[in-house]
């Protein structure tokens, strides 16, 4: 049977815990958490001097008669000792709502295992002081910083991972995490990462239950994918990279759900716009978005449309500055650009706006404004893996990519343009801006770029728009790279070969459409391009040419194994040659090399470098 003054001492730390966490303890009355025999020796030590902690210390007579200058310290244990009482206490916390039904019970308690303890190493030097009467933080000596392990570093990685998402400290999630209750975490991370998704708001709520459900058990299987290995069992010369393994496992655990997830709700949202309006669904879809408030500024309106765009493309990361700029004609950089009148319609769709029916005049404007910060958003979306070194090693090129990057985010925009309006503004509001069918303001560089993704979603058996989405998220440097990686997970091409054959496709879709301006003048001039077994003087044909020709390409690549590396490799030594500006070969792609996610910095002089064609006066928006 514990001591008495152990009991009050644990309970006094679960009220902490309770106070810290804004949960409820299991542990009710005379209840306390249990805790180890090893660790309720030491805790008696410190119920035993909690009116004068310092006799804990080590006394300088002590010190003085060793012959190393140093003496035991029994705190180092205590500190210990209360670490792994506030994780257990912390693992005692009651849910505070039904859970969803785990995939696996064990893999659950994993997860709460490790979340309770990476919580206890961050928040026991807070709550240590407290214990004690007029309590000082030294009372029990240093809490040194803690080399988390394992489970426990995977847990801290995870909360680090939502923490970006939401904009708050890692200790902070940590917290909510716990709080949430024994078995509650995984469905709690669910719900802070899909409330940060536009579309996951506006979704019935029995959607919005099987969403978190599926991504709670996701995050709860990923997590417990990882192999626990403890550090005991770990060779030296292993210790860094088994750390990093354990920090990237805690990280994608929730990046995979979290991707999963915004694809299952834009298939949601999909299957519910095929439904009839008075269907119960949609009535409860039409409900929700009737509940939606109005941004409170245009700031907070773009970056609706700015997580919106992240969740369509499944791009998490952007190289947005965080800057709004009037439109002033300059060269394109990372600052969202908006006219006058565009910036002033939009502020009347917030909260700042008057009430009532917009005027036609501020309807039109609002849409090219939506339009312009979608397009925008569009071509900085890229994904986790992309960097700033990516752009400036794509700037180094340019004005290579500029066609093809104008041409998919605008035609993103548009295809997408009802969509972006129905999840970033109340339903009053949406009935008056959406418009009745795609606006098709670009009749040069967007029409090609649909014509390219739809062919590759007709030769993969994709669902239309999906390859556009996808391209739509991947970096200026990177959109032919995934056209021509979606192509070859189609093919027959070995698996050695497909790097290869990647970079010989990506370079031929990314030529064809940097020959685009000079093909439209011919056009013009009534010049027909030929295109493998057509004369084309169309955008949208000339597209869908390209994308036959990616397909075509990698059918070659399968038939004659070897092909697409003797190409890559004739490539190379050509380019050598005529010192020619060429696609880097595979390791050295701007659009492949991993350098780990970073937003690119606001006020890097590389980020104005290159220069996109400028697109036409939007027309087109004027009524419905």
């Amino acid at each position: 049977m514990a001591d008495p003054a152990v009991n009050d001492l644990i309970r006094t730390l679960n009220q902490l815990v309770v106070n810290d966490t804004g949960g409820r303890s299991l542990a009710t009355g005379d209840q306390v958490p249990g805790v180890t025999l090893t660790t309720e020796a030491q805790l008696r030590l410190l119920a035993d001097n909690l009116d004068i902690p310092a006799r804990l210390a080590p006394s300088p007579a002590a010190v003085l008669n060793r012959g190393s200058g140093e003496a035991y310290d029994q705190r180092v244990a205590i500190r210990a000792a209360l670490t792994e009482a506030v994780a257990s206490c912390a693992n005692t916390l009651e849910p505070r709502r039904p859970l969803p039904e785990p995939a696996d019970r064990d893999h659950r308690d994993r997860l709460g295992t490790a979340l309770s303890r990476a919580y206890a190493a961050a928040a026991t030097p807070r709550l240590a002081p407290r214990l004690i009467p007029n309590g000082r933080p030294d009372d029990l000596g240093v809490f040194a910083p803690p080399v988390l392990e394992g489970d426990v570093a995977a847990a801290r990685a995870l909360a680090l991972a939502i923490g970006a998402r939401l904009d708050r400290r890692d200790e902070d999630v940590l917290a909510a995490l716990v709080g949430a209750g024994r078995g509650a975490a995984a469905p709690t991370a669910a719900r802070l990462v899909l409330d940060t998704k536009p579309g996951f708001a506006t979704l019935p709520g029995p959607e919005q239950d099987a969403a978190v459900r599926l991504f709670a058990q996701r995050l709860e299987s990923g997590f417990a994918s990882r192999e626990p290995r403890a550090a005991a069992a770990r060779e030296l010369t292993e210790e860094v990279e088994n750390r990093r393994q354990d920090i990237a496992g805690g990280a994608t655990a929730v990046d995979t759900p979290s991707k999963l997830a915004a694809d299952e709700i834009q298939k949601l949202h999909a299957f519910l716009d095929r439904l009839p309006d008075w269907h119960p669904a949609n009535q409860a879809r039409a409900a929700a978005r009737a509940t939606q408030e109005r941004p409170e500024s245009v700031d907070q309106l773009v970056r609706r449309i700015e997580r919106t765009v992240g969740e369509l493309t499944g791009a998490r990361q952007t190289l947005w500055n965080d800057e709004i700029k009037p439109q002033t004609g300059q060269s394109p950089d990372r600052t969202l650009r908006l006219t006058e009148q565009q910036a002033l319609a939009l502020r009347q769709l917030t909260e700042n706006g008057t009430a009532g029916p917009l005027a036609p005049e501020q309807l039109t404007a609002a849409r090219e404004g939506i339009l312009a910060a979608t397009t925008s958003y569009a071509r900085w979306a890229v994904p986790d893996d992309y960097t700033w070194r990516h752009e400036q090693a794509a700037a180094a090129v340019a004005p290579r990519f500029a066609t093809l990057e104008q041409a998919v985010s605008t035609a993103f925009a548009e295809d997408n343009f009802n969509e972006i309006v129905d999840r970033t503004l109340p339903a009053d509001l949406a009935k008056q801006v959406r418009l009745p069918s795609a606006p098709r303001l670009d009749e040069t560089f967007a029409p090609a770029a649909r014509g390219l993704a739809n062919a590759i979603d007709t030769a993969t058996g994709r669902a239309e728009g999906e390859t556009l989405r996808r391209l739509a998220g991947e970096g200026r440097a990177g959109i032919a790279v995934a056209a021509a990686e979606a192509v070859v997970a189609d093919s027959d091409i070995p698996n050695v070969e497909r790097s290869f054959a990647v970079r010989m496709i990506a370079e031929e879709i990314d030529t064809k459409f940097d020959e685009l301006p000079a093909q439209l003048e011919s056009w013009s001039a009534g010049e027909p391009t030929g295109m493998w077994d057509r004369d084309v003087d169309d955008p949208h044909v000339y597209g869908q040419q390209v994308g036959r020709s990616a397909e075509r390409m990698a059918e070659i690549y399968g038939e004659d194994p070897g092909l697409a590396q003797r190409e890559s490799v004739a490539a190379d030594r050509t380019a050598a040659q005529h010192d020619s500006v060429v696609r880097f070969a595979p390791g050295h792609d701007p659009a492949s090399a991993g350098f780990g996610g970073v937003k690119a910095p606001a006020n890097s002089p590389a980020a104005s470098q290159s220069a996109t064609p400028e697109q036409p006066r939007p027309r087109g928006l004027e009524g419905r």
